[in-house]
């Protein structure tokens, strides 16, 4: 699925949704569609995600902090579902012969259609230095909202 435009709104627009999990993610900038914002652009899931199983259940959004020079939590979607890297209808759907032994036991997060949104306000990184996300946090809806920088993600 490619979306060809992405539209653009506010964290406080967020707040009506219910309080599940929310998890976030790293990538790369620029539109590269092997990797970071051009593989979510392009693919519009995201893919090879160590995800804590007992979270499996409560995650209903993903977010996507971009590294720098963009560093801010820029992009936000709706979970359809987490499948299994290696789960034979996830592989024939979309295209992948056999696993690669770096996706053993990881997930692809599969985005709601229409879902992936820009944020007006994204969530910049803490002050100083190393103040980015590396890997994946998991936070509650309320709490993304909220954030003034990612240390408030929690």
């Amino acid at each position: 699925m490619n979306q060809l435009f992405i539209p653009s709104i506010s964290r406080n627009d967020l707040s009506a949704l219910v309080d599940p999990l929310v998890i976030i993610c790293s990538g790369l900038p620029g539109d590269n569609k092997e990797v970071g914002v051009g593989f979510l652009k392009d693919k519009y899931r995201w893919e090879a995600v160590g995800i804590d199983e007992r979270k499996v259940p409560g995650i209903k959004y993903f977010a996507l902090y971009v590294a720098s020079p963009v560093s801010k939590v820029q992009y936000f979607a709706q979970v359809s579902r987490i499948v299994n890297m290696s789960d034979p209808e996830f592989m024939r759907v979309y295209g992948s012969s056999k696993p690669s032994s770096d996706d053993e036991g990881k997930k692809a997060i599969l985005f709601k259609e229409g879902s992936l949104v820009e944020l007006s306000d994204p969530i910049p990184s803490s002050p100083g230095t190393g103040g980015g996300i590396q890997g994946i946090k998991y936070s509650t809806l309320s709490n993304f909202i909220r954030a003034r920088n990612v240390k408030d993600i929690r």
